[in-house]
């Protein structure tokens, strides 16, 4: 079961799949392309290890952290440390990110956001950041843009 912030609790879709055997897994994966001609798929149940991450590679598995409350309201993983490449993000308060393939925006706390993007204006040479019209500060990750200067981390 799940249950969201205002108490209302729900089954999930993969734990009731998995408990009726319906699939081997209580997982599910997802492949989303930046190139538009590519189709992105989702698969419930598994996952196909060729098509995710670099040749060679593996996957890495995370547990999820309960909020503070100790409920599982999220697909949040605990942060022990925040990184650009190589960089460090130092006396940062972040113990935690969400992850959620259905939202547009990443939210962080200023003072992280800050020296994230002087780390990628230092190592791209990429704008600082842009107010949007909510006044947040935004990183601008257009494809056509900002995304292909991006290094391969």
């Amino acid at each position: 079961m799940h249950t969201n912030a205002l108490g209302y609790t729900s089954e999930l879709l993969i734990e009731k799949l998995y408990e009726e055997g319906s699939i081997d897994e209580p997982v599910f994966s997802l492949m989303i392309d930046s190139d538009d001609t590519v189709d992105s798929k989702i698969t419930i149940g598994g996952y196909d290890s060729d098509k995710y991450g670099a040749e060679g590679s593996t996957l890495s598995w995370h547990p999820l952290k309960p909020s503070k409350g100790g409920k599982l309201n999220h697909w949040r993983l605990g942060v022990e440390q925040l990184k650009f490449g190589e960089y460090v993000i130092e006396d940062t308060q972040i113990d935690s990110v969400i992850v959620d393939s259905g939202t547009a925006l990443v939210l962080m706390p200023q003072k992280e956001f800050k020296k994230l993007m002087e780390l990628i204006e230092y190592k791209t040479e990429i704008p600082y950041s842009i107010t949007n019209e909510f006044g947040l500060e935004t990183f601008p990750c257009f494809k056509d843009s900002t995304y292909a200067q991006m290094p391969n981390l």
